[in-house]
């Protein structure tokens, strides 16, 4: 690691994304920790990082563009590095995403930028239920719930109700 890379920093090794973690420029050691500094030279965290990874800017404005998801996602920062940086995307229904839960946190995050209130609820095809059900089976399963009949069955994840759509 050199002085001035670019990177991707943690606090611990499983890169819990409610742990600090940052993205900015390797400084030095302290120890065996990483000293990481924003564009100013200003540390990030005074006690350093414990695991740190080499970043293109591209890739690192992605992770920051994305920050929010992440911190939501429950899921490892590092895991995110290994997603495609395709454009963000579209919220139509006529292209619908194959990640159900990528398809949530957009939704909840394009409702909380624009302060609008989470919808009661929500259809998605079987894909993306099932892709939700599987990321997040305890989540799903605490609120798996049968609807009117109309409805069906639903889960329900960060506060929305989730309907598998009916053929």
């Amino acid at each position: 690691m050199n002085r001035g890379d670019y990177i991707l920093a943690t606090k611990w090794s499983d890169g819990d994304p409610g742990d600090h973690w940052a993205v900015g420029f390797f400084d030095h050691m302290l120890g065996e920790r990483f000293i990481v500094v924003d564009s100013e030279g200003q540390p990030f965290r005074a006690n350093g990082f414990r695991k740190v990874k080499k970043i293109s800017t591209d890739r690192g404005a992605w992770v920051l563009a994305h920050a929010k998801e992440i911190e939501l996602s429950g899921r490892s920062v590092w895991g995110w590095l290994r997603r495609p940086m395709n454009p963000k995307p579209s919220m139509s229904r006529s292209e619908p995403m194959n990640d159900g839960v990528a398809y949530l946190l957009r939704l909840k995050s394009l409702l909380d930028r624009d302060n609008m209130p989470l919808p009661r609820g929500i259809i998605l095809t079987e894909k993306m239920y099932e892709d939700i059900e599987h990321a997040y089976p305890v989540a799903m399963l605490a609120g798996k719930y049968m609807g009117t009949k109309e409805e069906g069955e639903f889960g329900v994840f960060m506060g929305i109700r989730v309907y598998k759509e009916k053929e």
